[in-house]
C-alpha cells in the first residue's frame, strides 16, 4: 500500500507541475489576448480551477515528505517522549479534521454533480470536474495522513515495549 501511495503522490506533484505550467499559459494568454484588445472569454476562470487542482493535488506529496508548515519552537524544547505523544495528538486532530473535510467535499462533489453545477458568465464553465478533482486528491491526503499516524503511533509503542 505505502509504495502505491508514493507513486500516487508522485505522479500526482507532477501533474501539479504541468498545471501550474497550464495556469501561466493561460495567464499569458489572457494577457496577450486582451492587449489585442480581443480577450478570450472564461480564461482566467479556467486558469483559477488550474490552481485549485494544483494546489490539492500537491497535498498528499506534501505530506509524504512531511513539509507541511509546523511550529517547531517550543516541541524541540520537550522532552523526546512528549514529542512524540504531541507529534501523535497534532497527526490524529489532522487525520480527523481532513477525513470530515473530505466527507464534506465527496457531498458537495455529488450535489455539483447532480445539478450541472457551473459558473455563469459569456461561457459558462461546470465546476464538478474540479470539484472530482479536489475530492480524490483530499482522499489520497487522508490516506497519506492515516499512513504516518498509523507510523508514528507503532514507533511509539515500540520504544514504550522496549522501555517497559
Amino acid at each position: 500500500m505505502s509504495k502505491l501511495l508514493v507513486r500516487l503522490n508522485h505522479f500526482l506533484a507532477e501533474l501539479c507541475g504541468w498545471l501550474l505550467c497550464v495556469v501561466m499559459i493561460f495567464i499569458f494568454s489572457d494577457f496577450v489576448s486582451r492587449g489585442l484588445g480581443h480577450p478570450l472569454f472564461g480564461v482566467a476562470e479556467l486558469a483559477m480551477f488550474a490552481m485549485v487542482a494544483a494546489v490539492y493535488l500537491g497535498l498528499a506529496h506534501c505530506e509524504e515528505v512531511r513539509a507541511h508548515v509546523r511550529v517547531e519552537a517550543v516541541l524541540t524544547r520537550l522532552p523526546p517522549i512528549v514529542q512524540d505523544y504531541l507529534n501523535i495528538l497534532g497527526y490524529l486532530v489532522a487525520t480527523v479534521i481532513i477525513g470530515i473535510v473530505t466527507y464534506a467535499v465527496f457531498l458537495n462533489t455529488l450535489s455539483s454533480i447532480d445539478s450541472n453545477e457551473a459558473i455563469a458568465g459569456v461561457v459558462p464553465l461546470v465546476i464538478y470536474p474540479v470539484k472530482i478533482i479536489m475530492c480524490v486528491a483530499l482522499c489520497v491526503y487522508f490516506a497519506q495522513l492515516c499512513l504516518h499516524t498509523l507510523g508514528y503511533v507503532r514507533v511509539l509503542f515500540a520504544k514504550d515495549d522496549a522501555s517497559g
